[in-house]
């Protein structure tokens, strides 16, 4: 029996995605960066599906993209349009945004970790045929099946359903008559993998510090310039725990990543952007 997407409330409860509003991150990643130096000089109307609190969209408003987005997430929407003012932000799914606004076509759709949740692919590509410009094109990231195991402990349904490499992806794609224009694998840095033995094995090497610091900090309504310390230890914090990592962990890191570089397990993701044949 294949395997069915759990839903929206499943997601509000999961370790993994209950908590990633209350510390959002508001920077583009890597795959964001990629996909607009790739369109670099092009512009129209973009949809973001998934698009969480809207930290790509914010970066294709500031390259002059019109901008919409959409994601099941009520309190990721909330946090999009009050952080970075964006506007066309809704809580719906795909199909309900579409019968929302039948008439509305985009040069550019894009659906960033969001293609390994679905259970009904060919469904969802034929909407979102529909939905683009004669001419439009189409952006995603997916894990990369072929990377290590241990790097992706989440990538097992019911959170990923799917999982993909490039001839898989391609061959999808080409039913729907795309075609891949660009793609990019993403390894593993030291970082990441550091960051990994941290999250796995770090527990005891934790004071919470960061977290004192932050929840003092949103006791009360301080004046600015305690405000302004304040941020300042809580970067101070921060470092000091970016270096204790490195200290502890960096050498077995630095081990894996080695063993790694000549084989394609370094890999943890990838994203292509796909044009009408």
């Amino acid at each position: 029996m294949p395997f069915r997407n759990p839903g929206a409330t499943w997601y509000e409860h999961d370790e993994r995605y209950a908590d990633r509003n209350a510390d959002p991150i508001l920077k583009p990643n890597e795959k964001h960066l990629g996909v607009m130096n790739f369109l670099s000089g092009e512009s129209g109307k973009v949809l973001d599906v998934g698009c969480g609190v809207g930290n790509f969209l914010a970066l294709a408003h500031a390259r002059g993209w019109e901008c919409w987005g959409v994601d099941f997430d009520r309190d990721a929407i909330e946090a999009g349009k009050q952080t970075f003012g964006l506007e066309h932000l809704s809580v719906a799914s795909l199909e309900d945004f579409h019968t929302s606004h039948p008439d509305l076509h985009f040069e550019l759709i894009t659906f960033f970790d969001v293609f390994e949740h679905l259970d009904n692919h060919n469904e969802f590509l034929e909407l979102v045929t529909k939905m683009l410009t004669p001419e439009g094109k189409i952006a995603l990231s997916v894990p990369y099946r072929h990377g290590w195991r241990w790097f992706m402990q989440h990538d097992l349904p019911p959170r990923h359903l799917t999982r993909w490499d490039e001839t898989s992806l391609k061959n999808v794609l080409s039913r729907h008559d795309f075609r891949i224009a660009y793609l990019k694998r993403l390894p593993a840095s030291l970082y990441f993998i550091t960051l990994k033995f941290r999250f796995n094995y770090g527990e005891w090497t934790s004071f919470g510090l960061v977290g004192k610091v932050k929840k003092r900090a949103s006791v009360g309504t301080p004046l600015a310039s305690s405000t302004v310390r304040t941020n300042l230890r809580v970067r101070l914090v921060q470092a000091l725990a970016k270096i204790k990592d490195f200290v502890l962990f960096g050498l077995p890191a630095g081990c894996v990543w080695l063993a790694l570089l000549p084989t394609r397990k370094r890999y943890t993701d990838f994203y292509i952007v796909a044009e009408p044949k």
